[in-house]
């Protein structure tokens, strides 16, 4: 068993997921491989803006996370994540975006220190299309047609893994489905 970099990795959903369902079997994979790291996934209210959620969590749960952890997002929840990052910068976080939006509510996502953020999207998933513009904010961003009908469990697994042990994303990804 190799040893990720990260001894917390938090999971923050989206407007209409919860922590149980597809987070919490995403987040059984992850655990399953990494036994000693800690995992958290708050509840976010669904009836809260971004922006307001962003406060929620900022407020609630943000003294929680600890330094050098990685949060992974799923939808809006990757806007948060980078909001979060943004506003704690002592903590050193790494993020993982997943089919989230650029701007959500007056929340928007700002540039990042490279190799601290990972952005997997579909520019075609009919809730962010036209609104997820990663690749001026991140480096290592990937418009995966995968990703296309919302979520994909295994393939993000894998590729969260390989995030957490600081593989060379752009071989990951591209090996994920090859042409």
């Amino acid at each position: 068993m190799i040893t990720p970099r990260f001894n917390q990795i938090t999971f923050l959903h989206g407007r209409s997921g919860l922590p149980s369902g597809y987070v919490e079997r995403l987040e059984a994979i992850l655990h399953a491989s990494y036994p000693t790291v800690l995992f958290a996934c708050p509840f976010i209210p669904s009836d809260l803006d971004t922006k307001n959620a962003f406060e929620f969590v900022r407020r609630n749960y943000a003294s929680r996370i600890q330094s050098d952890s990685l949060i992974v997002g799923l939808e809006r929840g990757g806007l948060i994540a980078c909001a979060v990052q943004s506003t704690f910068p002592a903590l050193n976080l790494s993020v993982v975006a997943v089919n989230s939006p650029t701007e959500e509510d007056g929340l928007f996502a700002e540039p990042c220190v490279p190799h601290t953020r990972l952005a997997l999207y579909s520019s075609a998933y009919p809730p962010i299309k036209g609104r997820c513009d990663w690749k001026t904010l991140t480096p290592t961003a990937y418009d995966v047609p995968w990703l296309t009908s919302g979520k994909n469990l295994y393939p993000l697994a894998y590729l969260i893994s390989g995030y957490s042990h600081g593989a060379d994303m752009d071989k990951q990804v591209a090996l994920m489905f090859p042409s």
